[in-house]
């Protein structure tokens, strides 16, 4: 019985992370200036749930030891947040957990202009 609380709790992750990466596959569809911020597990689960990044230009983070360096197991290269300062209308795919609108406001403070997926 314990066991299976947990089974139930992974089979809903599973579902959340496959909508979710569907959702955010759609909204990026032929959109250019795209990036995904955190160089960190959850990026790991989007692209293992076949988030497309053929159009993602790299990951944003704010630690700078993961500045310039490919994201494990992807073409994509890490980089500071501050690369979107004057791009028009960047769009970054943040999903954080807890960090989301801290790391959100702190974007829009690099550029205005920034639309969140």
């Amino acid at each position: 019985q314990y066991n299976i609380s947990f089974l139930e709790l992974f089979n809903k992750n599973l579902e959340y992370y496959n909508k979710l990466v569907i959702k955010i596959n759609s909204a990026i569809e032929n959109k250019k200036n795209i990036f995904l911020f955190g160089c960190h597990t959850n990026t790991q689960f989007l692209i293992y749930f076949n988030l497309n990044i053929k159009n993602i230009k790299c990951i944003l983070d704010n630690d700078n030891s993961k500045h310039n360096k490919y994201f494990y197991g992807s073409s994509l290269l890490c980089k500071a947040p501050k690369i979107i300062e004057n791009i028009e209308k960047p769009i970054v795919i943040c999903y954080i957990g807890i960090y989301s609108d801290e790391v959100k406001s702190q974007l829009k403070d690099i550029n205005n202009d920034v639309i969140f997926i």
